[in-house]
């Protein structure tokens, strides 16, 4: 049974991620891909000035994973997966 559930994660793993920033200040919530939260977040060195410079620095945003509902369930049965797994194995031991 655990074989199946690490199977069906496996196949979802092909999905993009989608990630949920919060601005701290205004409380504004935004959702990106992997590719866009890259360039929300994109720095850039200056030689000149010899420092970093910020479109958006990480310290103003809270970042998470966005999680859909499937997530949720496989992870609830993953859960069970491994609490029964290991029910099983005690039980056979004691």
């Amino acid at each position: 049974m655990l074989y199946v559930c690490t199977i069906i994660n496996l196949k979802n793993k092909n999905m993009k991620n989608e990630f949920r920033v919060i601005n701290r200040t205004t409380r504004e919530e935004q959702v990106f891909n992997s590719d866009e939260l890259k360039r929300f977040f994109h720095c850039e060195y200056d030689s000149r000035t010899d420092t970093i410079k910020y479109n958006n620095e990480l310290k103003d945003y809270a970042v998470s994973l966005k999680r859909t509902d499937t997530d949720k369930i496989l992870l609830i049965i993953n859960c069970l997966a491994i609490v029964g797994t290991s029910l099983y194995l005690l039980s056979q031991w004691i």
